[in-house]
């Protein structure tokens, strides 16, 4: 029987400390690599490459903390704390809803006019970091920070309006041929306001469950710049995906 079980991202925490405090490998087992890969595996992507690294080499090689800082050239102090910010990544990125994202800059443009705005809200989701949006908008922090606040207070209130007044939204063009084209995909029936209303609310709802998390845990999913030189057993991890 294993003594370390992946039955849930929470568990890893405890098996991070346990495994720093006795200066043992992690040890994983058959049983439990399915259950990691299942949960891990389809976040690696979301992750900084040196970190989903990391994490490849720590939990399902059983490299210790000391052998990956020797591999990378790096301390352990280092390692173990890229070990738990990618934890706390992937147990962020694994709390959000699963959101179409190809549906996000038609929802987005349905309830924001600002056009500046809604590429900022789009940032923010891929980056959560106001300086990354600055820097790819070329504005200031404070406008992007002003932006983001100001972007989820409208899909606060287009929420509310949409639950309490279902037939004041009438949907645009763009945002009815989205639709469309994904629905036809497994229904071909005609498209109903109470369909596609019922659709929209629950699209804008992830939205502002995810930014509102996002607003609560900033640069948390964040994929800034590494000064760790990339490894070659990064792909090797990215690799297991499709395996």
């Amino acid at each position: 029987m294993s003594s370390f079980f992946l039955m849930s991202i929470d568990n890893i925490d405890l098996q991070l400390d346990n495994s720093y405090r006795l200066g043992n490998r992690l040890k994983v087992y058959e049983a439990d690599i399915e259950v990691a890969r299942s949960v891990i595996f389809p976040l690696l992507y979301e992750l900084h490459p040196i970190e989903s690294s990391f994490i490849f080499l720590y939990i399902f090689k059983g490299k210790t903390q000391e052998e990956i800082a020797t591999l990378y050239g790096v301390t352990q102090g280092a390692v173990s704390g890229r070990l738990r910010r990618a934890m706390t990544r992937l147990k962020f990125i694994y709390s959000l809803p699963r959101i179409n994202e190809g549906a996000m800059p038609f929802i987005l443009r349905e309830f924001i006019d600002n056009q500046l705005w809604v590429q900022v809200m789009l940032l923010m989701f891929d980056s959560t970091s106001h300086a990354v949006v600055a820097r790819l908008l070329d504005i200031s922090q404070g406008g992007a920070r002003q932006a983001f606040l100001s972007s989820l207070e409208i899909l606060v209130a287009s929420k509310k309006h949409l639950i309490d007044a279902p037939e004041d939204f009438l949907p645009s063009q763009s945002l009815l041929e989205f639709y469309t084209l994904v629905r036809c995909e497994s229904n071909g029936a005609p498209i109903t306001a109470r369909e596609i209303n019922g659709w929209v609310l629950e699209q804008l709802s992830m939205l502002v469950e995810i930014y509102d998390k996002i607003s609560q845990n900033y640069s948390i999913k964040s994929r800034e710049k590494s000064s760790i030189p990339r490894h070659h057993l990064v792909d090797l991890a990215l690799d297991l995906r499709t395996q």
